[in-house]
């Protein structure tokens, strides 16, 4: 219900031919680190808005579609933590994510932690990811152990760590 009328909201002259309000909205985050430069561009402000009437008109029937359910939730996290980023608006995009896990089987959190449960019990792969974690934080082995995907998971996720922090 959300999803289609904010999309039917945002059907009107001001948001698609005038990028109104996101052309205010984004020209004043222009003070970001990375992005910043490519907020105060108006072409921004428009492919914004015609994304964001697109996404919220279209997500639903994306997320309806089995075949194409995780791709939507993908989209719909990234949208979701973008304006999260970009504007105060509190708890919603949280509520969201969580609230368009609705369109998934009723038995996915039985399924994931079962998932997990089996990946915790095989010793050999959670024992694995337990020494490299430990090694990460505690620092007592050279960074040198970890494999290249472990140590780009890790350097990712401090750098988006740092991103949130400066936003």
């Amino acid at each position: 219900v959300v999803y289609v009328f904010a999309g039917l909201a945002k059907l009107n002259s001001d948001w698609l031919f005038a990028a109104q309000p996101l052309r205010i909205w984004l020209a004043a985050r222009s003070d970001l680190p990375v992005v910043g430069a490519w907020l105060g561009d108006v072409r921004v402000a428009y492919a914004a808005s015609w994304f964001g009437a697109v996404f919220d008109t279209s997500i639903i029937w994306f997320l309806l579609w089995r075949p194409t359910r995780k791709a939507a939730y993908a989209l719909v996290v990234g949208f979701h933590v973008a304006t999260w980023a970009l504007f105060n608006i509190g708890m919603f995009p949280w509520i969201m994510i969580v609230a368009a896990t609705l369109f998934f089987p009723a038995d996915w959190p039985r399924h994931w932690l079962s998932r997990l449960g089996a990946f915790l019990s095989n010793p050999l792969k959670s024992g694995r990811l337990a020494c490299r974690v430990q090694a990460a934080v505690t620092m007592e082995q050279p960074l040198r152990v970890l494999t290249g995907r472990t140590t780009s998971f890790l350097l990712i996720s401090l750098g988006l760590y740092a991103a949130a922090q400066l936003a």
